[in-house]
Parts: structure tokens; sequence; C-alpha cells
């Protein structure tokens, strides 16, 4: 054994390409394997890693080419021990567990940037608070949960703000108006965001709070019909009929069968509606308006 690991060695050295067999009969040897072995009483060990996140890379020294194996002895509240995979795709770039994948239903889906009209690039933990506005908290809903790895922030503003500058404050700073595209996402932002569940500081949000649902021409979409600001779509409850996971109230979305009329919609205040369904309105500025989510990639 020690003279195949110095002949491995030494060819490594010296440049030279070779197939290395190590106890592998040669009938058994694998032609288009570049190191193959073979033993009924050992494994092969990785690099044993103590990983903190699944979006962080650290303690590696840098970040990773996709398909960098590790194994994690690490457990705490959003990792577990095993062995995990860097992958790159979907964004953000994160640690997949390997033989995990059955377990949790991920539901990311990537950001349209083109039809968002920019790139949002701001970390939400991070992301500056514009004056005017207050941080209530963030949480990120773990993609090793079932989620898609994005952060989502709550604020409170000083003044009522319209759809338009909700927007162009979300660009500022790197996110961008919150889209809630399914039941689960929905249960995420509402605990963790909205009711404050983790209480992790601030108050609840009881305010109307602007969706980036609207029918609305928009930097990358000429199209007044509803939509999604960033190209994302509804996902589906499956039935005889399917119908897509919203919570909009008896009737909304209105109007939809108009072909001139811009409009946007909202979460309902809580003195209106303990269920906080969602409503459609126009786009500009109203009462009880200052309640903001602001959704960040990372």
């Amino acid at each position: 054994m020690k003279k195949i690991l110095l002949i491995f060695i030494l060819s490594i050295g010296a440049g030279i390409q070779a197939q290395v067999y190590v106890n592998v009969d040669e009938a058994n040897q694998e032609s288009s394997a570049d190191l193959q072995i073979d033993s009924n009483n050992s494994g092969f060990g990785v690099p044993q890693v103590m990983l903190t996140s699944l979006t962080s890379y650290a303690p590696i020294a840098s970040e990773p080419k996709p398909g960098l194996v590790v194994y994690n002895p690490n457990t705490n509240d959003e990792i577990e021990a095993g062995l995990y995979v860097w992958v790159a795709e979907p964004a953000p770039a994160h640690w997949e567990m390997l033989g995990g994948l059955d377990r949790k239903g991920t539901i990311i889906q990537n950001i349209d940037k083109e039809f968002l009209g920019y790139d949002p690039v701001g970390s939400g933990f991070s992301a500056p608070v514009p004056a005017g506005l207050n941080k209530q908290r963030c949480a990120r809903w773990e993609i090793n949960d079932g989620g898609n790895g994005h952060v989502y922030c709550a604020y409170t503003s000083i003044a009522t703000r319209n759809f338009h500058n909700t927007y162009e404050l979300a660009k500022s700073i790197g996110g961008y108006v919150v889209t809630i595209v399914s039941d689960a996402e929905w249960d995420f932002v509402k605990d963790n965001i909205i009711n404050d569940g983790l209480s992790q500081g601030g108050s609840a949000l009881t305010n109307n709070i602007w969706l980036g649902y609207v029918k609305l021409k928009t930097p990358g979409n000429d199209d007044l019909k509803y939509h999604w600001i960033t190209g994302e779509t509804w996902e589906n409850k499956w039935s005889n009929n399917a119908s897509t996971q919203s919570h909009f109230a008896s009737g909304e979305p209105q109007p939809a069968d108009s072909n001139t009329s811009t409009r946007c919609t909202f979460i309902n205040r809580s003195a209106s509606d303990s269920n906080r369904l969602w409503r459609s309105q126009t786009c500009g500025t109203v009462s009880n308006m200052n309640n903001i989510i602001i959704e960040f990639n990372q």
C-alpha cells in the first residue's frame, strides 16, 4: 500500500497523467476511473470540516468550486452531520446534503433580474437602513428547512409609501418588494416576519404591506397583466381543478379583466382582516401603508 501511495504522489508531482488502482484486480478495473479503490473491510475518508451554515463556505478559506465534498460533524439549528457538496445552482451558492434531498421539499425559483429591472445583490442582515425607516427584524428561510435561502426583513416607515417608491427603496438596498408564491412561503413570512413568531425583537407588522404582485408595466415587462415583479410563477394546488397557492380575499385581485387599468396588491392590515388575506388597490399612496417587507437573495 505504501509503495502504491508513493507512486501515486510521485506521479502527481511529475505531472504524469495515469490511472491509479488500489487493491483492484485487473479484471475489475474500470477504464473510466482515474482512481479506483477496492476493499471489503475499509472505507474512503473525506476531509471533516466543521460547517456552520448552509450558505457559508467557512471555515474553508475561499469559495470552493461546485462539486467540493466534505463531511460535516457539526450539528446546529440549521445543519446536521453528514456528507455535503457545494453547489452554485440554484442560487445562492450553498451546501447540499448528499442523500438528504428527498427529506426536504426545497422551493427555489431563480430571480429574473432582467424582468425585475435590476440585479438584487444586497444582503438582508447587513443591508443599510434608509432614512425614515426602522428595521424590525430579518429571518432566513433555510434551504435545509425546505426554503429558498432568501432573507426577509421587516421595516416600519415614518410615512405611508406607494408601491413605486417602495419598489425604488428595495432596489436601493439590493432587495425587492416581497414575493410569496406558495403556501409554505406564506407560512414562513407570516410566522417569522409579520407576526414575529421567533421573538426576534421589534413589533408585529399590523398595517398594510405591499406585495410584489402587480398589474403594472415594470422595467422588464410591458404586458399589463398581473405578474410577480421577479418573473417567478405560482406554486399550484392540484385537485380536480388546479389553483394557485394564493391567499387573496374572495373576488381579489381586481380588476382582472381590464386592459387599461393598473393595480397593485397588498397584505391586508390586521384591524381589517385578522387572517391577513391579500387584496388589490391602486398603486398610489393610501392610508395605513407604512409596513414594508423586503426580500433579499442572501
